[in-house]
């Protein structure tokens, strides 16, 4: 999709057209959120325009939220090599844990249980955000990321993760893949046909 024109256009915010074309961009993320919209029946009674509008804004706020901890990286925190990781484009961060295939569907809620480690410096309105969501429409997990584009996530904030996230482990991955609905969004003719319809919507309004 061609974000520049999009943005010289005034279809998109400047800033949406920032964060889109960052590689890190959780955009294969967003379909399969488009995808789950799809098969709600609060999403479906909806008008087209209805939809249209609503996808865009569900689209900029995970645009704002994407560049405001990028901007909180960017600031600094010393967490070893972290930062370089986070913030470095193509860079391909694989799974030290050894089961894990960066998949993303344990991220691919809506929110989660915010109980997060005392050490845990991240801003409080990003705990609140992890407990309650980013509002109605969304569908991952707001610090979900995506390695270059590639449909593989990272945890955006992982130094600092909720312990929800941090005792889901090699079990529990293996009996979340075996949800038929989970792996029902993976289908990839609804995902480019879905692809499609995002770039029609960026690009021509």
């Amino acid at each position: 999709m061609s974000t520049r024109k999009a943005v010289k256009a005034k279809r998109i915010r400047p800033t949406m057209g920032h964060a889109l074309k960052h590689q890190s961009f959780p955009i294969s993320f967003f379909v399969r959120n488009m995808l789950a919209l799809q098969k709600e029946p609060w999403w479906i009674h909806m008008s087209p325009r209805v939809r249209k509008t609503r996808l865009l804004m569900i689209l900029e706020e995970r645009c704002r939220i994407f560049l405001e901890v990028r901007r909180w990286i960017q600031t600094g925190q010393k967490v070893g090599p972290w930062r370089a990781q986070a913030l470095s484009i193509g860079k391909d961060r694989s799974s030290a844990s050894g089961y894990c295939s960066n998949c993303g569907g344990c991220c691919e809620i809506a929110s989660g249980f915010s109980d997060f480690p005392a050490e845990a410096n991240i801003p409080i309105h990003w705990q609140r955000i992890f407990g309650d969501g980013l509002g109605r429409g969304h569908r991952f997990c707001a610090f979900l990321w995506e390695i270059s584009a590639s449909g593989r996530s990272f945890c955006s904030i992982h130094p600092w993760r909720s312990h929800a996230c941090r005792v889901f482990e090699e079990e529990e991955c293996k009996y979340f893949m075996k949800d038929e609905e989970i792996n029902a969004l993976f289908d990839p003719n609804e995902f480019s046909v879905a692809c499609r319809r995002l770039s029609n919507l960026i690009n021509r309004g």
